[in-house]
């Protein structure tokens, strides 16, 4: 893997050791290679793209993030459960409908006291759900 990388940037290197320390990466000497190279790659994407926007020509900001040493097929495949991420695009989903107009819906209820829930993402990431004061629609 690491002969297939480029080097690394070294005026990144300080970036690149905050970056990794603030979102708890560490690799083995031939993927720390790879990812740095992965990352520096998003990085510029994300700066030319950050341009744009202070052009005016998009309508929103990127930033690095905990993804940031993925390529897009190791993140499309790893870590995403969306028909978005599947290769769907906005034009294949299903028109939204206002539930609230439907007749045959209840009006929401307290449910009480419902416990916590732990609750395993798709990126390995436990999630705790607390639902003490959740509502809920029933029919």
């Amino acid at each position: 893997m690491a002969s297939a990388a480029p080097s690394p940037d070294p005026s990144l290197d300080t970036e690149w050791e905050e970056w990794k320390k603030k979102f708890g990466k560490t690799y083995s000497p031939d993927e720390e290679r790879h990812r740095r190279a992965v990352w520096e790659e998003s990085k510029k994407t994300i700066e030319a793209h950050n341009a744009d926007y202070k052009q005016g020509k998009t309508s929103f900001y990127m930033g690095l993030n905990q993804f940031s040493d993925l390529t897009t097929e190791e993140f499309r495949r790893n870590c995403c459960g969306s028909l978005m991420c599947r290769g769907k695009t906005t034009h294949d989903l299903p028109i939204p409908e206002d539930l609230g107009k439907n007749s045959s819906l209840t009006p929401e209820r307290d449910q009480g006291h419902l416990p916590s829930l732990l609750v395993q993402s798709p990126c390995t990431q436990t999630l705790l759900i607390t639902c003490s004061s959740f509502r809920v629609s029933a029919g």
